[in-house]
């Protein structure tokens, strides 16, 4: 269900795209006010972690690094704007959205190339959309052009390959914050017979507040038996799953205690 705030992303995305393609620049006052108005909608309205805006302006670093090494391959406004939707969608969406895009271009480009029927030294080809990347991007078709589809094609992989590596290393960071807290709210459960339910979840909740990088949605239940306690909960980001469960026998530190003291005396 598309929401206010993805309505005011997709004007600013058209307005930028119509501006290049007329004067082949994206205005920087247009930039700016796009930044203030991003930046605004995460933190205000919708308040996503700051670790994921700062991946996604990550995003549009490493573009504008392409920009600056490639004698503006990909222009400065678009790298600019490339940040903005980064900050906007976050790290990981922004590095799918960059992998489905390059993908894209190489079948488009691709199929340039057979529906046409290319000549020698004929004509060029217009690799990149202007409207997303900007500027006259052209190779020939008989030196450069084969070239710059095959690596339309290996760049999606590239990326694939650095998207799940990225995946791997935060699913397994969320499962030990979950794992961790699970442990520790089942031990501080079992140390204390006066602790109620409701309390523990709150206190489940403080320990993983803040910390999870890819799961949002967490799911907890506690279970508060008369020898046991067991905490476990799950989250779901698209189709990953965490299931974790900890187990802690109950104890009475106080009457155990008590008992070591008689037996001394």
């Amino acid at each position: 269900m598309c929401k206010i705030e993805d309505f005011i992303m997709l004007l600013f995305l058209l307005w930028c795209s119509i501006s290049d393609l007329r004067t082949k620049k994206i205005p920087t006052v247009l930039l700016i006010i796009m930044s203030l108005t991003v930046i605004m909608i995460r933190l205000i309205f919708i308040r996503q972690e700051i670790a994921g805006m700062a991946g996604g302006a990550l995003m549009g670093a490493i573009f504008w690094l392409i920009s600056k090494y490639t004698n503006q391959a990909i222009g400065y406004g678009d790298s600019w704007l490339l940040g903005n939707m980064g900050i906007y969608l976050g790290g990981i969406s922004m590095l799918e959205v960059a992998t489905t895009a390059f993908f894209l271009t190489g079948l488009v480009s691709l199929a340039g190339i057979v529906i046409k029927q290319w000549k020698k030294n004929s004509s060029v080809c217009p690799v990149f959309d202007r409207s997303v990347f900007g500027g006259d991007h052209a190779v020939k078709k008989n030196q450069n052009g084969s070239f710059t589809i095959e690596a339309s094609f290996v760049v999606p992989i590239i990326l694939m390959v650095f998207m799940a590596s990225v995946y791997i290393i935060f699913y397994f960071h969320d499962k030990n914050i979950l794992s961790g807290a699970a442990y520790e709210t089942a031990v501080v459960g079992s140390e204390r017979k006066s602790y109620k339910k409701e309390e523990l979840e709150a206190y489940f909740r403080r320990r993983i507040k803040g910390k999870l990088i890819v799961f949002s949605n967490v799911k907890e239940n506690i279970e508060v038996e008369k020898e046991e306690i067991t905490v476990t909960c799950s989250a779901k980001k698209r189709r990953m799953k965490i299931n974790v469960s900890a187990s802690v026998k109950q104890t009475e530190p106080e009457t155990y205690i008590r008992n070591v003291r008689k037996i001394k005396k």
